[in-house]
């Protein structure tokens, strides 16, 4: 009778075990499609930022962002560059799952050089 009882713990412990993996898993999956997305987004914006006399991109770095990670709502994109260079630095919280139940903070920064004339 003991040692059923020790069986249905360890199925329920496992099972318990299995599922945080999973979700922990998945969660460093997201964080890694994320951050490809707003690189992406980013060396976009810098490389059209960068030809001649073209204002700064960060309206269409946001818009890309709402269009690519419209579930994705808490970023910061902040322009920095001088005369030769232009670039975007993103900063994003990705929410975690299972064993990473905070919040994941993910940096990109793109720069590309300023088109000379």
């Amino acid at each position: 009778m003991k040692d059923q009882g020790n069986a249905i713990l360890a199925t329920v412990m496992n099972l318990t075990l299995t599922t945080m993996i999973s979700l922990s898993v998945i969660t460093l999956s997201f964080s890694a499609y994320h951050t490809l997305l707003i690189r992406d987004a980013a060396v976009k914006a810098a490389s059209s930022s960068a030809l001649a006399e073209t204002p700064g991109q960060q309206k269409y770095l946001l818009k890309l962002l709402r269009q690519s990670l419209p579930m994705l709502s808490n970023y910061q994109v902040q322009e920095f560059g001088d005369d030769r260079f232009i670039g975007y630095r993103v900063r994003a919280l990705v929410p975690g799952l299972g064993f990473i139940s905070e919040f994941l903070p993910i940096e990109v920064q793109a720069v590309a050089a300023r088109e000379v004339i």
